[in-house]
This record gives C-alpha cells, sequence and structure tokens, in this order.
C-alpha cells in the first residue's frame, strides 16, 4: 500500500528532505516514490542547506507539493556528515542567530502554508533557560524574521 494509502477526505502526509538519506529533487514530488498523489514536501532549513539544497532549489519542485516549513538557523558552514544529527537534535540557532539565507527562503516560499520552529534549544547556551523564557525566545525570534512577509 503506498504511504497515505489510508488518508482519505483531503488528508495529506509529509516527507522530510534529510542529509545523507533523500535531498529535495528525491522527495521534490511529493510521493518521494511512494507512488501517493496526497504528498507533500514538510521543508525543514535546517536539512535544505545541510543536504546541499539553496533557494534556488525550490523552483524545481512544483509548489502544490511543497508543505509545511519549519524554520531555524545555524552557522554557514556545516558540522562534519558526522555531527549532521547532533547539530539538528542539539545545535540549532534561533532565526536571525546564524547564517541561513531564511528572508530569501520566505520570500521564494509558496504562500498559505504552515510555518513552524524546529528549535530544539536543549545545548548550550539555551538549555540553562526554563521552558517558559525558551519559548519567548523563540516566539520572538520567529517574530522578526516573519516580519519581512508583511503585505506579502
Amino acid at each position: 500500500m503506498p504511504i497515505g494509502g489510508p488518508i482519505r477526505d483531503g488528508g495529506r502526509f509529509g516527507i522530510h528532505a534529510l542529509p545523507r538519506a533523500q535531498d529535495l529533487r528525491g522527495c521534490g514530488s511529493g510521493r518521494g516514490g511512494s507512488g501517493a498523489e496526497n504528498g507533500w514536501v514538510c521543508l525543514d532549513a535546517l536539512h535544505l542547506f545541510r543536504s546541499g539544497g539553496s533557494v534556488a532549489s525550490l523552483a524545481a519542485v512544483d509548489p502544490a507539493r511543497l508543505g509545511p516549513l519549519q524554520l531555524c538557523d545555524a552557522p554557514g558552514a556545516a558540522p562534519h556528515p558526522d555531527r549532521l544529527a547532533e547539530e539538528a537534535r542539539e545545535r540549532r540557532l534561533v532565526p536571525g542567530r546564524g547564517a541561513l539565507p531564511l528572508a530569501a527562503l520566505l520570500a521564494a516560499y509558496p504562500e498559505g502554508r504552515p510555518i513552524d520552529a524546529e528549535i530544539p534549544l536543549a545545548g548550550p547556551p539555551f538549555g540553562d533557560l526554563d521552558a517558559s523564557a525558551r519559548a519567548r525566545l523563540i516566539a520572538d525570534a520567529m517574530r522578526s524574521c516573519l516580519d519581512g512577509l508583511k503585505g506579502r
């Protein structure tokens, strides 16, 4: 049975583009080889850029196949490939504190898609913050990042 086969009445399933697994080209049809018509790419900014993707690479994907966008920031230089999973789990930065081209990504992304923060904030310097302080930090950073979308 294709992935998402049981999903009915407009339901969708998402495929992640991940470094060392499947890049944006590999899942850009939204079907990811599953044969399902109801799939779309859940695009994580860190995974996009760490898998060799770029803002320009979005042009090769049917906009109808681009789903939720997960934002975070990161240093411009990627860690050693053996440390990518650690970076994704523990070293993400809030938007505006790294070098990923988030403004360009947001400008190129289809309108009307869900946008969320994918920022665990488990490692230094955020590990000492309580949950409320982490939430405020993320909310403030997301607000600043999304302010550029006003009027779009």
